[in-house]
């Protein structure tokens, strides 16, 4: 369970960092954002593998534990996204 916390939290990263700087205008150069997002997931990656090469974790567990936390990361994008949207309105509804 907690390989599926991090591999969510390591895939929501660096979409949050390209949404976030994608925004703004910054002195990052845009290459950068990407090379950060692909590091970060090639860690989780990284730690998954480990498991398995260390034979603490069946493989079927580590790729259960990368759908749990991707399962994770859509659901918390949706939910983000939704009051994202909501406080949108509210705040286009108080300047009327």
């Amino acid at each position: 369970m907690l390989l599926a916390l991090f591999a969510g939290a390591y895939f929501y990263l660096p979409i949050s960092l390209m949404k976030y700087f994608g925004n703004w205008k910054t002195k990052w150069i845009k290459g950068y954002k990407y090379v950060a997002g692909i590091i970060l997931i090639l860690f989780s990656m990284l730690i998954g593998f480990s498991r398995i090469y260390l034979r603490v974790n069946y493989a079927s567990d580590v790729v259960a534990g990368f759908c749990i936390g991707f399962a994770w990361l859509s659901m918390t994008i949706w939910l983000f996204e939704c009051f994202k949207k909501k406080s949108d309105n509210e705040v286009k509804f108080e300047n009327n």
